[in-house]
């Protein structure tokens, strides 16, 4: 699958089973994390900016340099020859304009690797490899980027960003988790705490100390809303194994 490890936390990610989840081990400890999933109170910071790109422009399809072709009424879009055949070596394609909704990955296969060095799609700077795509992902600054190298290549991927023609193969459902209830605020099993009127939480001692060890926190009925990394300070580690928060099965640490 895919790691976020080392870099900010999950801002853009919509948690599609209504669940974020908290560790941390008996090591090193951080300044924390806040996260929000809503508009809160006039005293919230503000959320960062989206990284400085050219706004999208009202009525212009999505555009693409390379040979990366659109499909599904310029919908979606695929790796070079998918899904006849696997894609080519030292290919680069570079998307703008893409709407800011959630992408659907309809199949993803690139050379896997645990930094994703060789084969990957950019989204948010964040590299996707193997098999596993940026679900969910909201791509704020309206880029996607693909890149192969000269090795090994595999079957490809097909990425929507809005519903497709009807001949589409149906999007996978999201993780099998209770719905979320209407009405019902966010829950929390363990100590970090719901703030600004239960639009964001933090992790314990946030932001006059460090998180302690040996933590877990369970949020649920979170809605499903790009999030906002307020404050992101874990324990970084290659593979986040120590301090890290989960959202959508995916581990978050680091700065």
């Amino acid at each position: 699958g895919v790691k976020y490890c080392g870099t900010s936390g999950p801002t853009g990610i919509v948690p599609l089973d209504g669940k974020i989840t908290w560790s941390s081990d008996g090591g090193v400890s951080a300044a924390g994390w806040k996260i929000c999933w809503a508009n809160a109170p006039p005293q919230m910071p503000p959320p960062p900016p989206p990284p400085s790109s050219p706004p999208l422009l009202p009525g212009l399809s999505v555009q693409v340099d390379g040979p990366c072709p659109l499909t599904d009424g310029g919908a979606c879009a695929t790796s070079p020859n998918y899904p006849d055949g696997e894609y080519g070596p030292e290919e680069r394609c570079e998307f703008t304009n893409v709407p800011p909704s959630p992408l659907v990955s309809i199949a993803f296969d690139a050379e896997p690797h645990a930094d994703c060095a060789y084969d990957y799609l950019i989204v948010n700077g964040v590299k996707y490899c193997g098999t596993s795509g940026p679900t969910g992902i909201v791509p704020l600054d309206g880029k996607i980027t693909w890149s192969s190298d000269g090795g090994v290549s595999a079957a490809g991927w097909k990425i929507c960003w809005a519903n497709a023609p009807p001949q589409m193969p149906p999007p996978p459902p999201p993780p099998s988790s209770p719905p979320l209830l209407p009405g019902l605020s966010v829950q929390v099993d363990g100590p970090c705490p719901l703030t600004d009127g239960g639009a964001c939480a933090t992790s314990p001692n946030y932001p006059d100390g460090e998180y302690g060890p040996e933590e877990r926190c369970e949020f649920t009925n979170v809605p499903p809303s790009p999030l906002v990394s307020i404050a992101f300070d874990a324990e970084p580690h290659a593979d986040c194994a120590y301090d890290y928060l989960i959202v959508n099965g995916v581990k978050y640490c680091g700065t």
